[in-house]
């Protein structure tokens, strides 16, 4: 019997001697995909502060943009009634009194007649394209920040999995060696 013992003992040594390399095997092989994933998360999440810090300065140029924009479809509109107040400007006289403000001064007579307004239409119309052109290309950077985004995620969470994996194959580890009287980490072989 006693014999049986010391052989059935030898048995589940044997097993869990083989059964320690195994995991000592998966855990090595764990922490080197570990490591490749954590340098590859941070090379993803560097380029995404980067990107997102270059869309910011997008963003900026768009605005910056729209209200350059804005100024200049203010001065049309702006132009655009002077142009229309000709009549009335044609009927102004020197020393007259003006039927709107009552000045009998007149000095922006000339610098109206020689308005055009074809000059700030041409710089709205140029504004408005490059306004379209910033927003279009900003959209396209969102799209590409937000795969990079999704990329990150997707790692972060392939990591989390990985750990639990490692955390537990590393338990089943730490009570097979218990049971051999291992005194080696697995990181140690």
């Amino acid at each position: 019997a006693h014999l049986r013992e010391r052989y059935t003992a030898h048995l589940h040594a044997r097993q869990d001697r083989r059964r320690l390399g195994e995991l000592t095997h998966s855990l090595s092989e764990q922490r080197q995909q570990q490591q490749k994933n954590e340098k590859k998360w941070h090379t993803l999440n560097q380029r995404y502060q980067a990107d997102a810090q270059s869309n910011k300065a997008h963003l900026a140029d768009c605005q910056r943009l729209e209200q350059q924009l804005n100024d200049v479809e203010q001065r049309v509109e702006l132009e655009k009634r002077i142009v229309s107040l000709e009549a009335e400007r044609a009927q102004l006289q020197p020393g007259e009194a003006c039927p709107l403000c009552g000045s009998t001064h007149h000095p922006a007579i000339a610098q109206y007649q020689a308005l055009i307004t074809s000059d700030a239409q041409t710089r709205m119309a140029e504004l408005r394209t490059l306004s379209q052109q910033a927003r279009s290309a900003l959209a396209q950077r969102e799209g590409v920040l937000a795969a990079l985004a999704k990329q990150r995620d997707e790692l972060q969470a392939e990591r989390a999995e990985q750990e639990n994996l490692y955390q537990t194959q590393y338990t089943a580890w730490r009570q097979v060696s218990e049971r051999l009287h291992v005194t080696f980490m697995p990181e140690q072989e």
